[in-house]
């Protein structure tokens, strides 16, 4: 991981604190930003990506649904950003429901510097995990669905037109079809032979379907 692209943007009222952890973040090779207030924390958010948010506050005078509904409001505009909370007067319940909400990690002041960067680096393992999922399924869900319409006559692409989401749903389950789904297989392949019958006669109907899997 290429440590000066990641983007961690410090919000806290206490600039001592806020020069801190920024410091520290810096030395570390991250490209930190910081704001003293959720106002210029969300200008910032809308004019960089910021992989990672680290949110201070005092729960004597901002609550956490306070701090989580500016999350959520970050996270509306990068769904991927991950969320460190750090507080002064937090509870175990406070930091259970701060996690369950969707942040990654709840900590308590004063900061331990060397736990907060290996939270950080926890966050950010998660983050690279999550896109890297998000990528392999979408890579797979191109490989299991072809274009089915190239090359196709007209009475083809009529058909497909008609039934393409439950032709989907045939090339899934035959994909799997020597899993538990191959009876379903075997059911919509009926089905769609059947349909298929309507356009290009009893007997090619099911000669044409069988084509489909050896696409």
């Amino acid at each position: 991981m290429d440590l000066s692209k990641i983007h961690i943007l410090v919000l806290d009222s206490d600039p001592s604190s806020a020069r801190e952890i920024c410091n520290a973040m810096s030395r570390i090779g991250y490209q930190v930003s910081m704001a003293s207030n959720e106002s210029d924390a969300f200008v910032l958010a809308e004019q960089r990506l910021f992989n990672l948010v680290i949110k201070s506050f005092d729960t004597e005078r901002v609550s956490s649904a306070g701090a989580i509904a500016f999350m959520e409001k970050i996270r509306a505009i990068t769904p991927d950003t991950q969320f460190i909370f750090v507080s002064i007067g937090g509870t175990i319940q406070t930091a259970i429901g701060a996690i369950r909400r969707g942040a990654y990690d709840y900590l308590s002041k004063p900061i331990d510097l060397v736990q907060l960067a290996d939270s950080i680096k926890k966050a950010l393992d998660h983050q690279a995990l999550v896109a890297e999922d998000h990528q392999l399924k979408l890579r797979l869900r191109r490989r299991s669905e072809p274009n089915i319409f190239a090359g196709m006559s007209l009475s083809m692409q009529e058909f497909c037109r008609l039934y393409g989401k439950e032709l989907r749903i045939f090339y899934r389950l035959w994909n799997h079809s020597h899993s538990t789904f191959a009876p379903s297989t075997a059911a919509a392949r009926k089905s769609l032979a059947e349909r298929s019958s309507l356009f290009f006669g009893p007997c090619h109907g099911l000669a044409m379907f069988d084509s489909f899997a050896i696409l």
